[in-house]
């Protein structure tokens, strides 16, 4: 407990004049935002004293894209850690460890070197302005600091940081500034645009705040669920929801709804002589969404570029995590595994996705897709969402009479049945195609959960054997096989034992 109001009283705002600009590494969660709408955080973990008055913060590990490897190392916007010396420096990290300096208690025109360049050059920076603004409704005095590009001699040379700055401000500390891992090759700028102790700004995405529905919110969806493997069923839907009532559980961890619910359904029975059908049904429905941490899955909302390894088959893998302001009607959006990571050889290789989430606020989760390689799996979307006067998408249709009432869905007309047998299967497949046609030929391929192609023959008659032993570089897991003809492509799941 010591240790946590050591923390409060040391980097809170409440303690402003003391700290005299050097309110930097604040409890909690601080939110920074680009031009492009793309947010990067830093959360305040853990400190240690050295001594001398001297502290270090803490933030949490980041996964960065990197050749060969992902560099999971270093950490957020300003870094996995900061040094803070009692004269009131700060010292900042980029992906080489190499030290960017900044001085909190600088006056106007007072200069230092921020960074070492190669062949002996340097940036140095320099307090070009010290002004009184506004920021969260609260009025603040600034300290522009300026960067300038120098060589060994001394001479001004030409750079990305020349004529680029940081806002320095005594209550809010840092509140534009660049991606200290980047630099001093790239300049991308972040300005502040919230905290979470004091809550200042916006919001920190979480469960709470994804799913805060109102009463007359409506929402429609439309996805599907392929064959996994041969002889399922494919299911496509389109469905419409809105909010009925609303409350608070007694626990007050959770909010309670009851909503109208109406889908239509596609069935296509792949490997049966039954055609494609739709059913259609309406019901009201209850659900709840805790957001209390205990109770919620916290694995989606981690906060950007967030670092946890994680066990896959028989591999560890990395999510990668992502917040952005580019979300329906430019709400705030979170994205869970765009792409991910993966151990391989002592070394995390960047991947191509195969789970991806979105989240955005007020609206829940507004896309689920499975992915193997570029064949999906599994799709369900948000395409369209009323919330009082604001809209966002297209309608799927007027009420629910209008959409039960018609069938739009396109039905299928691949020829081709296929079963790819035994599954799972050790060393030998077989491709069998019904209602084959002596003169078809198709394409078979096979394609690790990477997406990347492993194995690809060409099929020219009913049964074909595969024999995979030959094939050095496949593992034990799941695959997943696509074959294509002239009249479509069909795809399902392989398991290796």
């Amino acid at each position: 407990m010591k240790r946590i109001l050591y923390i409060l009283i040391l980097c809170s705002p409440i303690a402003l004049s003391a700290q005299n600009w050097q309110n930097i590494c604040s409890p909690g969660v601080t939110l920074y935002q680009n031009v492009l709408g793309e947010i990067q955080t830093f959360r305040l973990d853990s400190i240690q004293t050295p001594g001398n008055g001297d502290t270090v913060f803490y933030s949490y590990h980041t996964i960065r894209e990197q050749e060969p490897c992902a560099d999971t190392s270093n950490g957020s916007v300003i870094g996995y850690k900061v040094y803070k010396t009692s004269g009131g420096w700060f010292f900042f990290f980029n992906r080489s460890w190499d030290t960017l300096h900044i001085n909190a208690t600088a006056s106007l025109n007072e200069h230092w070197k921020f960074c070492d360049l190669p062949d002996s050059g340097f940036i140095e920076a320099n307090v070009s302005g010290v002004q009184s603004d506004t920021i969260f409704g609260i009025e603040d005095s600034v300290k522009v600091i300026a960067f300038q590009a120098y060589d060994s001699t001394g001479n001004p040379i030409s750079h990305a940081l020349n004529g680029k700055h940081f806002t320095l401000r005594r209550t809010y500390g840092l509140t534009e500034i660049a991606d200290v891992y980047l630099l001093p090759d790239t300049f991308s700028k972040y300005k502040l645009v919230g905290k979470t102790l004091p809550e200042t700004g916006i919001a920190n995405l979480n469960e709470q705040v994804i799913y805060d529905f109102d009463v007359g919110d409506e929402f429609h969806y439309q996805g599907g669920d392929t064959p996994q493997q041969w002889y399922t069923t494919s299911i496509y839907w389109k469905r419409m929801i809105t909010i009925l009532t609303k409350e608070v559980s007694q626990s007050g961890n959770s909010y309670i709804y009851q909503a109208s619910r109406c889908m239509q359904l596609k069935i296509d029975p792949w490997g049966s002589s039954e055609p494609p059908y739709v059913e259609n049904f309406r019901d009201t429905i209850t659900f709840a969404h805790p957001f209390s941490s205990s109770l919620t899955d916290t694995s989606r909302m981690q906060l950007p570029g967030t670092f946890i390894r994680r066990n896959w088959i028989d591999n560890q893998v990395a999510y990668s995590y992502s917040r952005d302001f580019n979300g329906p009607n430019g709400r705030q959006k979170q994205i869970m595994g765009e792409n991910y990571y993966m151990f391989r050889d002592s070394c995390w290789e960047w991947s191509v996705y195969h789970f991806w989430s979105e989240y955005a606020a007020g609206v829940g989760c507004i896309l689920n897709e499975q992915k193997g390689g570029n064949l999906y799996l599994y799709l369900d979307k948000l395409v369209y969402y009323k919330k009082g006067e604001e809209e966002w998408g297209t309608r799927l249709a007027a009420d629910c009479d209008q959409l039960l009432g018609t069938n739009e869905f396109q039905i299928s007309n691949f020829k081709f049945q296929f079963s790819v047998f035994p599954n799972p299967a050790k060393e030998l497949i077989t491709v069998q195609v019904d209602s084959f046609t002596p003169g078809d030929i198709m394409e078979f391929k096979l394609f690790d959960f990477l997406g990347r192609e492993v194995y690809q023959t060409t099929i020219r008659q009913s049964h074909t054997m595969i024999n995979l032993s030959n094939l050095s570089n496949l593992s034990k897991g799941i695959y997943i096989w696509q074959v294509t003809g002239e009249a479509g492509t069909a795809m399902g799941k392989l398991m290796l034992e």
